[in-house]
């Protein structure tokens, strides 16, 4: 794997502790809970940056699209609690993981 995927990695595993930051805020409308969450999206912004400095903006936002639905998602089944409504929902995610896959053997 190349440089890239670990830059897009990164970016993903801390949009997840923001994303989670922001929710938390959502509600308890603690103040502290935006703060983290936008001090994560700064540090964000360097990894995308070293990111763009591997590949280019197309092979970048499509490998953080579907490695953001990923984590995020398994983030939220796991530890939030959430859930998909139908199979045809999860049957998507099945999609995204051959896409990542894809872009990868692709490289």
């Amino acid at each position: 794997m190349n440089s890239a995927f670990y830059y897009v990695l990164a970016v993903v595993v801390l949009e997840v502790f923001a994303n989670f930051n922001l929710k938390w805020y959502a509600e308890t409308n603690l103040i502290q809970y935006i703060g983290y969450g936008a001090s994560i999206y700064v540090a964000i912004l360097y990894f995308l940056v070293k990111a763009f400095q591997q590949e280019n903006v197309l092979y970048v936002n499509a490998l953080w699209d579907g490695l953001s639905g990923l984590i995020q998602g398994l983030s939220a089944y796991i530890f939030l609690g959430d859930r998909l409504k139908s199979n045809q929902q999860y049957v998507g995610v099945l999609f995204i993981v051959t896409g990542v896959t894809l872009l990868q053997l692709g490289h």
